[in-house]
């Protein structure tokens, strides 16, 4: 089954995290969002209460191979990478964040093999179709049974995947934003932006409130579409 294509029309913009990350402060890395506290926000992935700052490394250096790179002459943190995935991909998609190394695959996205083996989301953006198809076909390959090219181009989807669901996690980027998210509540089209939230979103950042029996951690999209009141 097509995994990007179902949600290629779609993709982030900013969360109900914009209280902590919003939060003006001295001259950072990142203006207007605090990173440091963003990293300590507690998450739900993989059925683990954790850090923020965990999955952005673990997810960093699943797709770049490295926890930090350089961009334009200093060090980007996994935080400040998370932090501008979600809430300003127009920054990480200019990063670049993917390693890829196999000559073949290059030649999908029109590079040659050279010392910089790292590339940006905006390059790899107008060759998604191809690649998609060609990760599709070698997903369906026993992993014991693909050629070197087909090993790279299923390793290749699965962090793009991984990039897109991130870029995801917290709302749809291209849609109106979470406040107006919030305002358009129980709308149709709102209601079909949260069901794709709900489904895409790599990890939950709403935690159960307390003393609530039957109630677990949920994702944005979740809660957005759930019955009665708003989750506060």
């Amino acid at each position: 089954m097509s995994k990007l294509a179902k949600y290629l029309p779609w993709s982030v913009g900013a969360l109900a995290l914009l209280a902590v990350l919003v939060a003006a402060r001295p001259p950072a890395k990142v203006e207007g969002l605090d990173v440091d506290a963003f990293v300590r926000l507690p998450i739900l992935e993989g059925g683990r209460v954790k850090p923020v700052d965990s999955v952005a490394r673990n997810s960093l250096l699943m797709i770049r191979g490295q926890q930090s790179f350089r961009h334009e002459g200093r060090t980007v943190s996994a935080g400040e990478w998370l932090a501008d995935l979600m809430f300003r991909p127009e920054v990480a998609d200019q990063q670049k964040a993917f390693v890829i190394n196999d000559p073949d695959v290059l030649a999908l996205i029109g590079q040659r093999q050279s010392a910089d083996r790292y590339y940006s989301w905006k390059t790899l953006q107008p060759h998604l179709p191809e690649l998609e198809r060609q990760g599709n076909l070698a997903m369906a390959v026993d992993p014991k049974l693909r050629t070197r090219f087909q090993g790279a181009m299923a390793n290749l989807f699965e962090r793009i995947f991984l990039y897109y669901k991130l870029k995801n996690t917290i709302q749809l980027e291209g849609s109106p934003g979470l406040l107006a998210e919030l305002g358009a509540r129980g709308s149709d089209l709102s209601a079909r932006r949260a069901a794709t939230v709900a489904e895409l979103a790599h990890f939950r950042i709403l935690p159960p409130p307390v003393g609530a029996r039957g109630v677990t951690w949920r994702n944005t999209g979740e809660a957005l579409r759930a019955p009665g009141p708003l989750d506060p």
